[in-house]
């Protein structure tokens, strides 16, 4: 640290730190997850140069963490035909990144800004 363009570890941190906490839709289910995936996304910005990787940390923790909350089967509800089905607030309701960029997510759909096509 710095990296060559200026980025010093606090900024790299600071900029994680807001990602993953405006996007992650999981909220509090994840919670143990964040300071690991924020670690990564703090040394894919030093090794990059770049805040390119922001989107994908995001990404990555809400994947990560879908698939953990799917191990535990408190996360399932029983389907109108007698299926098993993974809770929506964990998997069809959540957007994904983009959308919260220029838009709002609402139980899975993303409702884009004037102007903002998805």
């Amino acid at each position: 640290w710095p990296t060559p363009s200026g980025i010093t570890e606090e900024t790299a941190k600071a900029r994680c730190q807001h990602e993953l906490s405006t996007f992650n839709q999981l909220g509090s289910k994840c919670a143990h997850m964040v300071n690991t995936t924020l670690q990564f996304c703090v040394t894919d910005i030093q090794y990059t140069d770049s805040y390119d990787m922001l989107r994908m940390a995001v990404e990555s923790l809400t994947s990560v963490c879908q698939i953990e909350l799917a191990t535990d089967p408190v996360n399932y509800v029983v389907t109108p035909d007698g299926s098993s089905a993974l809770k929506a607030a964990i998997s069809t309701d959540v957007c994904s990144v983009a959308c919260f960029q220029n838009g709002r997510c609402e139980n899975g759909t993303c409702v884009w800004n004037n102007g903002y096509l998805g």
